[in-house]
């Protein structure tokens, strides 16, 4: 049996959907099955962005603790070198007391020079 050249080129059901004996509202099986589909490709779409910001929270939630606790390692780990330096660069006992009595000297000669009333 020879076919027709619509259904040789794979359009026969393509017209059918557009004959005389489709639906007066243009609604047709495919349509209808394309829109199921969306509607449930919209439901998971929404699935897939919870699932996904879900995730993105709990990655910057990491993110902001392992910012916090690299920042107290640091001072934990900074705070006993600081401290090793400075007690072994403490100035000279006898450099303090120069420095105080320079201080003083100025104050007693700024009070001379300031007039008195």
């Amino acid at each position: 049996m020879a076919q027709s050249i619509p259904e040789t080129l794979g359009l026969a059901r393509s017209i059918k959907q557009y004959s005389f004996g489709a639906p007066a509202n243009g609604w047709t099986e495919e349509k209808a099955d394309s829109e199921r589909r969306t509607q449930r490709g919209v439901r998971n779409d929404n699935v897939l962005w919870e699932v996904g910001r879900n995730v993105y929270d709990g990655i910057a939630k990491n993110e902001a603790t392992l910012d916090d606790h690299h920042t107290v390692l640091k001072i934990v780990l900074t705070l006993p070198v600081i401290e090793k330096y400075q007690n072994e660069n403490m100035p000279d006992k006898n450099e303090i007391r120069n420095v105080i009595k320079e201080q003083e000297r100025l104050i007693e000669r700024t009070d001379s020079l300031t007039p008195k009333y």
